[in-house]
């Protein structure tokens, strides 16, 4: 029980209730009331734990900088590894340890053309989120490039 609300549980908020011994935790000011049937509807709508952590993963991935853009890139062409390398300004061993990684989670796939291995998108559904999030990121005005950024000020002093 909370000295601060009487009647209300925070062992939600605290791992173990006994942790807090009875003495309002600094985060017990945010607490949130939910409702019996929302806390349930929202149970039984959690990922199991084994995709959670697949899904952790392939964000992780896709928040180095370099990798994020081999996946553009391939959003627009297949691509070789020195293709990869030239276009982003990178040695290939890093590009072909990146593309490991990304295969490994089943982000790319490599293709066999005679001597040559190009590399595509696993999926359309690799396809629609890296579209959906710079779609969202552009929307939302976050997506701006530096330099459009800088065309913006210069417009906007004039």
């Amino acid at each position: 029980m909370s000295a601060r609300n009487p009647g209300t549980h925070h062992t939600a908020l605290c791992a173990n209730a006994q942790s807090c011994n009875g003495v309002s935790p600094p985060h017990e000011a945010y607490e949130t009331r939910v409702s019996p049937p929302a806390t349930f509807s929202a149970a039984s709508a959690l990922l199991p734990m084994d995709l959670t952590v697949q899904v952790a993963e392939l964000f992780r991935a896709l928040a180095d900088p370099t990798r994020t853009r081999v996946v553009h890139a391939l959003l627009h062409q297949d691509m070789t590894t020195s293709g990869l390398a030239a276009l982003l300004g990178v040695n290939p061993p890093a590009v072909s340890q990146h593309l490991r990684l990304l295969r490994a989670l089943r982000i790319v796939k490599p293709r066999r053309e005679g001597n040559l291995v190009f590399y595509a998108l696993d999926d359309e559904h690799i396809r629609l989120l890296i579209t959906l999030i710079v779609s969202h990121l552009r929307e939302s005005g976050l997506g701006a490039s530096a330099s459009e950024s800088a065309h913006d000020a210069k417009g906007k002093a004039s």
